[in-house]
């Protein structure tokens, strides 16, 4: 099997110079020079790799690594080199990987074609020719289920691809639908009932700010409002008892049960004399009507929805005397 070894950009243009210094004919310092631009098999140039230095992949469980055209490096995945660049890499533009075990670099493929590489023919559970995807990450649910059955199963974590969203998706292809206008794709379950958005899928996460849809380890989580966040944000977000949407402020679950308890809290309050006759403008974050309500120091309950997730946008301060302040 030959080697191939990619030259940087800085080395080639180091090699033109060469050419074009050469006492040669034009029409042979131009083939020179496409050959440099242009490598074959059967020559062997440098490349600038990154992994001389241990780099593991903390997003997928793989052993090819991908060889990206934009710099000449190579990295475990896009998301290790997007994390690691100021630029952003072509899932969709690799041609070369390098193999975690015998760094023999080689054409796109299931898996190391080295035949004296101890991976050898030994394909990835997932992999994805389109977006250059390769991965070995299992199911925890699986894994789970796997542990309490004598026969093993499948525990790897089931992806398909969407030709229309252009990238893998993780679950399997039969319970998913295809929006176009959002430009992704949903449970069956959730289709008929999800608020459209347009192009729905470049929108970052609100919580962390990074790539929603793009990201394999992390599944998307679809708010009643429209909005969407990382599944992992969804869950820190309720832990810190936050159950608004960082956007719109709508509250992210049902929260029916919570204003009833602020019910009886309140109806075993009785406020101070003086604040009595006082009552609040409100304007409510979840069915997005304005009303008034009676003043309290924290709680405004709204009379169309009856939820407490308002805002106050003006106090009627009233003395005794029914006489405003």
């Amino acid at each position: 099997m030959s080697k191939i070894i990619i030259m940087s950009q800085l080395e080639q243009r180091k090699k033109i110079l060469e050419i074009n210094a050469m006492n040669i004919s034009s029409t042979e310092k131009s083939k020179l020079i496409f050959q440099t631009l242009n490598p074959t098999k059967k020559e062997i140039i440098q490349v600038e790799d990154i992994c001389k230095k241990p780099l593991f992949c903390t997003h997928y469980n793989r052993y090819t690594y991908q060889v990206s055209k934009c710099c000449n490096k190579v990295y475990p995945c896009r998301l290790c080199h997007n994390e690691n660049e100021d630029h952003l890499i072509n899932r969709h533009d690799i041609d070369h990987m390098k193999c975690y075990y015998c760094n023999c670099f080689q054409k796109v493929n299931a898996s190391c074609q080295n035949p004296e590489c101890y991976k050898f023919n030994i394909k990835h559970s997932q992999f994805c020719k389109q977006c250059n995807l390769w991965s070995n990450n299992k199911d925890i649910l699986k894994n789970y289920v796997n542990s309490l059955l004598i026969i093993d199963i499948n525990t790897s974590l089931d992806t398909f691809h969407c030709n229309d969203c252009g990238i893998c998706r993780m679950g399997k292809k039969e319970n998913y639908i295809h929006c176009n206008k959002c430009n992704l794709c949903l449970k069956k379950s959730n289709y008929d009932a999800h608020p459209c958005r347009v192009n729905l899928k470049e929108e970052n996460c609100p919580i962390c700010l990074k790539e929603i849809w793009n990201t394999y380890n992390d599944s998307p989580y679809l708010l009643k409002c429209g909005h969407t966040i990382h599944t992992s944000c969804f869950i820190k977000t309720l832990e810190s008892q936050n159950m608004s949407c960082p956007l719109c402020k709508k509250s992210m679950i049902d929260l029916k049960n919570h204003w009833n308890d602020i019910d009886i809290f309140l109806s075993n309050q009785k406020m101070p004399d003086e604040y009595k006759e006082w009552t609040t403008d409100i304007y409510c974050n979840d069915c997005e009507e304005k009303s008034n309500t009676k003043f309290h120091f924290v709680y405004h309950k709204c009379s169309s929805c009856n939820s407490y997730n308002t805002i106050i946008t003006n106090v009627n301060k009233i003395n005794q005397a029914n006489v405003l302040l």
